[in-house]
């Protein structure tokens, strides 16, 4: 070949690695955003080690001329106060990164405290936290959001926001809005206080319009409402009353990687209170009915929630994803059960829920997920209406079941339901499966509930319920079935181990 010493030495260095020209164009292009570098400009890339090394140096170097001459990627533009973050916000294409340290935020000029409008855009908020004055919140005029994103394609990572005070609005407040779409938050944090009342979860009401008691002054994490939006890698922590993380009008939404909690109170502990909200309205809920005794409630609303629709805009909420999320110490853990399409729960945990664990209704999957009864069932498929979820459920350690001892609620037509047992002796058989109830969420409200065509395998040694309004459905269980239904298939089954 006559290659000169230098030649034979870049000759080797190309033999050891044939991938080598490749990996240096998708550096170069990676840095620069792109997820794929054009090979196309340069097909012999893939050629042969052999063919490689008959290659001239001339077009070795010509590559790494390219190369180098790629325009370099958009560098971070360091911001060091609020004031000097806000231009960026309605800017398009920027990409901002707050230098790390504490932030007070107490001042605003909207009841958005601090709002991205530009498209395309990138910030890096990783290791800021953000106080947010709840004073603020208070002096509102409107629905106020500490952080509101209207902008498409805006990246946001790694912020922490804490509120400081428990002050209220009128009008309710939310940490993180998004109502664009294509927008990401990523490892955002937050812990949140101020609402009212807050110790009672909903006996008082869950709006405006529906109490004549109190009318709650609410406080939510993060509300998403575009298309194609993602919420990654999460934590809330709610000390409020209001829902963690809700959909309204979201499409093809993910949310994944999250952590929620809430906290929890005993009924016994507010019907021993000698002053406050329940003592002043004598113990009774918005419904009329009195706060019971001997159950637990949450502090907070929902988890993971999707509204039906956002009338707004006049969008459906639908398609939805949940994966790999921890919920616990909510009202409902995750509810999916008013979103359309096809709808996704995926590698999921949820504990000590209020009021239902997995709460879901039509064409909605449950994959490699758990949850517990302890406190309410672990799976309600509520509406009549609810056509061919599937899921399976392994149901975590409910042996101290405390108000409750319904393990799931099935209603609707053409279900697949398995629930297994985390560990043997997890489920006491006296909890109850029912099919065809209007037991727990929605107990009082429901018309006619039945099922139909539910094939249910139990492998628990919880009881199954078949009420009268049951049909067509098939049932294989470990513990005892009382069928009072028509034209169902019964059988008892083994217990397998978990």
């Amino acid at each position: 070949m006559g290659f000169s010493r230098g030649e034979d030495s870049l000759r080797v260095g190309l033999s050891f690695n044939k991938s080598f020209l490749t990996q240096l164009v998708a550096l170069r292009f990676a840095r620069n955003g792109l997820h794929k570098a054009p090979l196309a400009f340069c097909p012999w890339v893939y050629e042969s080690s052999a063919t490689l090394m008959k290659m001239r140096p001339i077009l070795v170097c010509a590559l790494l001329a390219f190369v180098a001459n790629l325009p370099a990627a958009e560098k971070f533009v360091t911001v060091k106060s609020l004031n000097a973050l806000r231009p960026y916000l309605s800017q398009d294409g920027v990409k901002v990164r707050l230098a790390p340290g504490t932030y007070r935020l107490d001042s605003a000029t909207s009841a958005n405290f601090l709002e991205i409008s530009g498209n395309n855009s990138h910030f890096d908020f990783n290791g800021v936290k953000l106080e947010v004055d709840t004073a603020l919140i208070q002096k509102a005029k409107e629905e106020s959001n500490m952080v509101f994103i209207k902008g498409n394609r805006v990246f946001l990572e790694g912020l922490s926001i804490e509120t400081v005070g428990a002050k209220y609005g009128r009008h309710g407040c939310r940490a993180v809005s998004i109502v664009s779409d294509h927008v990401t938050i990523s490892n955002v944090s937050m812990k949140l206080e101020g609402s009212y009342p807050y110790g009672y979860g909903s006996f008082f009401g869950i709006g405006a319009d529906q109490s004549t008691l109190i009318s709650p002054k609410k406080l939510s994490g993060i509300r998403v409402g575009g298309l194609n939006d993602q919420v990654i890698g999460c934590r809330v922590i709610m000390r409020c009353f209001g829902h963690a993380i809700f959909l309204r009008g979201a499409q093809h939404a993910l949310i994944k990687d999250c952590y929620i909690e809430g906290a929890l109170r005993k009924t016994d502990d507010i019907l021993a209170e000698q002053s406050g909200p329940a003592f002043d309205f004598k113990f009774m809920q918005y419904t009329g009915k009195l706060i019971p005794a001997g159950e637990m409630t949450s502090l907070s609303e929902d988890g993971i929630r999707a509204y039906p629709d956002d009338p707004t805009i006049n969008r459906r909420t639908q398609n939805i994803r949940v994966e790999n999320c921890r919920v616990t110490r909510m009202r409902r853990a995750i509810c999916l059960a008013f979103a359309a399409g096809q709808n996704a729960i995926t590698g999921c945990e949820v504990t000590e829920s209020e009021r239902v664990g997995y709460h879901i209704s039509s064409n909605t999957t449950v994959r490699d997920s758990r949850g517990d009864a302890l406190y309410a069932q672990v799976l309600d498929i509520s509406s009549s209406d609810a056509r061919n979820a599937d899921v399976h459920l392994e149901v975590l350690d409910s042996r101290k079941h405390y108000g409750n001892d319904l393990l799931a609620k099935i209603n609707g037509t053409g279900h697949r339901v398995v629930l297994k047992e985390s560990v043997a002796g997890a489920v006491p058989g006296d909890m109850t499966v029912e099919l065809g109830s209007d037991r727990g969420f929605g107990e009082g409200r429901m018309k006619g509930p039945r099922a139909k065509k539910v094939q249910l395998e139990n492998r628990t040694p919880a009881s199954v319920l078949l009420q009268k309004p049951t049909e067509g459905c098939t049932v294989n269980s470990v513990g005892p079935v009382d069928d009072k239904g028509e034209a169902n298939s019964v059988k008892r089954i083994g217990m397998e181990k978990p």
